[in-house]
């Protein structure tokens, strides 16, 4: 699957999955060689497959692809270490994130860091119509929202209102007076030295 298909399904546009020869043809992409890693890495499973029936190679094969895929989907790439165990790393990240087992780089996928990293590259990939489109949406949604959050402000303004009574403005009105008193006496202490 190529980065293109990948990118595009993030972005939830159509993306035509046919494998078309003529199609790559014509394009004529250049596609990067593979590592030598992989090439050992094939050899070696395939060293350890001997032995096994063909649907356990089946089987094997089967989840080899879905890995593969998986890890494309995730922008994850896999190199092979001096133990011969492999490490994942992220190429969302310049510094990348790497993981030395396959559980923490699936846990890793499914963390909001990640959702975070493929939202921020899903935003430099919109184009303008996108965020038009997004525009036109959050307006549509102000717009709809306007009613309810007026009815709220005018209740606001209501119990504000209503809470003026005769009681409560004779409050007020003798807590001036006093700070008004108060004002007075310091003018009054101040003009006095």
């Amino acid at each position: 699957m190529s980065l293109y298909k990948v990118t595009a399904r993030l972005n939830g546009t159509a993306v035509d999955d046919s494998d078309d020869e003529e199609e790559e043809e014509a394009v004529q992409v250049q596609e990067p060689e593979p590592e030598p890693e992989e090439e050992e890495e094939e050899e070696v499973e395939e060293e350890e497959t001997t032995g096994l029936t063909q649907e356990e190679k089946d089987e094997r094969a089967k989840r080899r692809r879905w890995d593969k895929e998986f890890e494309e989907q995730h922008f994850i790439k896999r190199r092979k270490a001096g133990n011969g165990k492999f490490l994942f790393y992220s190429t969302l990240i310049e510094d990348s994130v790497t993981f030395f087992s396959r559980e923490d780089m699936v846990n890793f996928t499914k963390g909001k860091a990640y959702k975070r990293l493929l939202y921020d590259m899903k935003v430099g990939m919109r184009t303008n119509d996108d965020n038009e489109k997004l525009k036109a949406k959050a307006e549509a949604r102000r717009e709809r929202k306007r009613p309810a959050r007026e009815a709220k402000e005018e209740e606001k303004r209501k119990r504000r209102r209503i809470g003026k009574g005769a009681e409560d403005i004779d409050k007020r009105k003798a807590a001036f007076q006093e700070k008004k008193a108060r004002r007075m006496a310091r003018k009054a202490a101040a003009q006095a030295t």
